[in-house]
């Protein structure tokens, strides 16, 4: 993850008031802690996690991280209407140094919207 934040991102930390605070963030621990909020929440929806064998700690706010990613999923489980799959995937490029959170869903009832 680059330290540098996108436009959109600046714009909502200084709505929140406060600036990023980098630290090196466990990112499979913080994945863990926040998707552990949904657990029996939603009987028709699964959330599979598929994480890197090896991931290094990145440079992250990880209250900000970690917004963004219940936002994400609180979009998916809607995107899907409370009943589907949603992938969580971690993946760790160390030759460009670079570490990415990958998330996918599938919709259960896709076939029967044809």
């Amino acid at each position: 993850m680059s330290s540098a934040a996108s436009p959109d991102c600046s714009a909502a930390q200084r709505a929140a008031g406060r600036s990023p605070r980098a630290t090196p963030t466990d990112l499979h621990g913080l994945l863990d802690d926040a998707l552990a909020l949904y657990r029996g929440l939603f009987s028709d929806v699964e959330i599979r996690t598929h994480f890197a064998d090896s991931l290094p700690k990145v440079s992250a706010d990880p209250e900000q991280i970690r917004r963004v990613i219940i936002n994400i999923v609180d979009n998916a489980i809607e995107a899907v209407e409370r009943r589907g799959a949603i992938d969580i995937e971690t993946q760790h490029d160390a030759g460009h140094s670079l570490v990415r959170i990958v998330v996918a869903f599938l919709d259960r009832s896709f076939r029967k919207k044809r």
